[in-house]
Formats: structure tokens, C-alpha cells, sequence
């Protein structure tokens, strides 16, 4: 009866998600190596030291990769070892899965609430309201409107520009621009005049 030889491979590989950190003869006589990958770090395979989890992510116990902080929280720290380390993200942003740092709604909307998983979820200002990039309220008023007011939401009250005047975006009443040879009594006036004629 013949035999056939055979190659085998020593020695062997530790499975991913476990750690051969231990050289003592029981820790290495078995498929089970040193033990399962320490939480807070992960291990791909034939790992001898666990790779901390990266920023964004979380790493249990015997973790194979990082897995991602869900959408609507982000995490800016390493080592982390569950989920409920990952960071809620806050009013005026977004978060999507994996984020490592808060993303400003744009210029135009606003996050009314935290946890928001992207930027669809970023509500647009109503006319003529707007906001800068990273806000939670609709506090500015487009161009040619001047603030007046906030509503019982805090958003603004915007009322459409003087005759004889502009308004750039974010106006109040003392930022009103009044045209060449126009007046008013105070800063506070609505009624706007233009100057007579000296001719």
C-alpha cells in the first residue's frame, strides 16, 4: 500500500477575531490561541498585537474589524468597545454611519434635532427666513428683507426691504442700506424719504 506525503503547515494562522499574544505551550496547542481579541481593538488574523479600533467605530470583544458607529452619532475617539460610546450628534448637524466628526447642515437648512443621519434630514429655511451653515434655527433673513423679530419658534420674522433702500442678506434695521440721497429719522424708522432737490 503506498502513501502519499503529506505537506502540513506549521504553524497554524489564529483565526480572525482571536489573539496569540501568549507564548506559553497551552496558549498554543489549541485553535483557540491566547483567546479572543481584546474589546477595543480588532483582529484580522495571525495577530499577535490587536490594532486599536479606529476613530468612528467600535470593536467588542473578539471583533474581526471595526464596526461603524451607526448613522445620526459619530465618535472622534479610538478604543472604543460598544455603542453606546459613540456621540449623539448634535442640533445643526449630521452624522453618517462611521463619522468621526459632525457635518454642518448647509447654509439654507437647519438640524431642529440631534441624531440626524445625513443631510436630507437637514430641514430647508421657509421664505424668506435662512440660516449659516452648522445652525438649528432659521435666524437670518434673505436679501432684500430685514429681520424684525423671532417667531415663537426662534426662527426669524423677515419683512421685505424699504422703498429707497437695500437689504443684504442678514439685515436688521440698522443694517438697511438706504439709496443715494434717501433718509430716515432713525434707524428704526420704516418710513424712508427721499432727499428734495436742492435745484
Amino acid at each position: 500500500t503506498s502513501t502519499e506525503s503529506i505537506e502540513l503547515d506549521y504553524p497554524y494562522a489564529c483565526k480572525p477575531g482571536l489573539i496569540g499574544n501568549d507564548y506559553r505551550q497551552s496558549a498554543q496547542s489549541t485553535p483557540g490561541c491566547a483567546g479572543s481579541c481584546p474589546p477595543g481593538g480588532f483582529c484580522p488574523g495571525a495577530t499577535v498585537h490587536a490594532i486599536n479600533c479606529t476613530a468612528g467605530s467600535f470593536c467588542p470583544i473578539g471583533s474581526v474589524a471595526p464596526t461603524a458607529c451607526a448613522s445620526g452619532s459619530y465618535s472622534d475617539e479610538q478604543g472604543l468597545t460598544k455603542s453606546g460610546q459613540c456621540k449623539a450628534c448634535p442640533l445643526g448637524s449630521y452624522c453618517t454611519a462611521g463619522a468621526t466628526t459632525p457635518s454642518p447642515c448647509l447654509s439654507g437648512t437647519v438640524g431642529t434635532r440631534p441624531n440626524l443621519g445625513g443631510p436630507e434630514y437637514c430641514s430647508e429655511c421657509d421664505f424668506p427666513s435662512t440660516s449659516e451653515a452648522g445652525q438649528s434655527k432659521c435666524a437670518l433673513c434673505q436679501e432684500e428683507h430685514f429681520f424684525t423679530g423671532n417667531d415663537e419658534d426662534g426662527d426669524a420674522n423677515c419683512a421685505p426691504c424699504l422703498a429707497h433702500a437695500s437689504c443684504p442678506r442678514g439685515s436688521t434695521y440698522a443694517d438697511i442700506e438706504l439709496d443715494n440721497a434717501a433718509w430716515r429719522i432713525s434707524e428704526h424708522s420704516y418710513d424712508v424719504q427721499k432727499c428734495r432737490s436742492s435745484g
